[in-house]
């Protein structure tokens, strides 16, 4: 990836040193898909909230995480939740953050 999530922090003018909170969303199928990855996100240090989707069929996981964004650390956690919709049929449809104070 040629622009990082790390970069994007940077530009938007946060200070990368410190703990984000970000919230990856995770689209499954099924309530059983979506309990299988929750309890595998929780296994992995993420808080998450699992509910029905809105906008699209199935349910959806928010896997919260603190997370100090370096290019690293970002590039496993992207890795590890696509591992994660990978073995439950999911898909990863993006992440928000909050930026230290």
């Amino acid at each position: 990836m040629s622009h990082s999530i790390t970069d994007e922090l940077i530009e938007a003018g946060s200070d990368v040193s410190k703990p984000h909170i970000f919230d990856f969303y995770l689209y499954f199928r099924t309530s059983d898909e979506a309990l299988e990855a929750d309890r595998r996100l929780v296994s992995m240090g993420y808080a998450v909230e699992r509910r029905p989707a809105v906008e699209e069929p199935g349910w959806l996981c928010v896997a919260q995480k603190a997370l100090t964004p370096s290019p690293t650390i970002m590039s496993h956690t992207l890795e590890d939740l696509e591992r994660v919709v990978a073995d439950f049929g999911g898909k990863h449809d993006g992440w928000e953050v909050e930026f230290p104070e």
